[in-house]
């Protein structure tokens, strides 16, 4: 008698051979994308430009050649905080910043020293605001800052009251700086307006003194009298002499002897007289 085999209900699952060809394709694509976003990386992380904006006397490739940077330097890894520092170490450039511009340039950005002054006893040399020395090309009509005592040097600073001086004449009014000729510091400090003598004292108040020095001069003009000085060492009670031979009626307080009279006006209300 036979026995009978009872198959197994539902679809019998026939195993397949295992096609070897498709983990090899698999490996191949992922070497190949590897291989492209690899390539693709190099390309995109790599600076291919260094541009510099901003500089006027300073010529762009001692800026580049000073921050270290070069075409072929990589994006991500660049540090432009040490590229900017370095640049900044250039006297002529008083700020400087580094950015990446996608996708692939570095910028450098910088800002000038903007020269104040001309040394007297270095003509080739001025002085920004901050007092620091810069080259000064003979073209720049600058006033001559005389009374300082020292061994000046490129991107070196002044110190005492020459410093002072210029952080506080950065900031006079603009009519008054396009008269000064001579800045002297010491022993006091004194401007030369054409032939008019702005005597303003110790270095302090010095913006009260030019204000008040630009209304002086102002009215003498308006009246067509030339001064032989303004006094404004007490800002709120000028005095001001009228040059011999010239009409006195002009603004001041009262004057010193000799020569021409001295020349009057009112007072700060509630200034005490000198």
């Amino acid at each position: 008698m036979r026995t009978r085999t009872r198959r197994p209900a539902g679809p019998v699952v026939v195993p397949l051979r295992r096609r070897r060809w498709r983990p090899r394709l698999r490996t191949s694509l992922v070497a190949l994308s590897l291989l492209t976003a690899a390539a693709a990386g190099a390309w995109f992380w790599t600076a291919l430009h260094v541009r510099v904006a901003g500089v006027q006397t300073v010529p762009a490739q001692t800026v580049i050649e000073a921050s270290g940077l070069r075409p072929g330097n990589r994006m991500v890894l660049t540090r432009l905080d040490s590229a900017a520092r370095s640049v900044r170490s250039l006297p002529q450039v008083r700020t400087a910043h580094v950015r990446r511009v996608l996708p692939a340039t570095l910028e450098i950005r910088v800002t000038e020293r903007v020269p104040l002054v001309r040394l007297q006893a270095r003509r080739d040399l001025a002085a920004d605001s901050e007092g620091v020395f810069v080259p000064a090309q003979e073209s720049m009509r600058l006033p001559t800052l005389s009374g300082w005592q020292g061994q000046p040097r490129e991107g070196e600073r002044l110190t005492g009251a020459g410093r002072t001086v210029l952080r506080a004449y950065s900031g006079f009014p603009g009519e008054l700086r396009a008269m000064v000729s001579v800045i002297d510091v010491a022993p006091e400090v004194t401007l030369a307006a054409g032939r008019t003598k702005i005597r303003m004292g110790r270095p302090e108040q010095l913006h009260d003194k030019a204000r008040a020095a630009l209304a002086v001069l102002r009215d003498a003009a308006a009246k067509g009298t030339e001064l032989e000085y303004v006094d404004v060492r007490a800002p709120r009670t000028p005095v001001a002499r009228a040059r011999a031979g010239t009409d006195p009626a002009a603004p001041g307080d009262t004057g010193g002897s000799g020569g021409a009279p001295p020349v009057a006006s009112t007072p700060t209300p509630g200034a005490r007289r000198r």
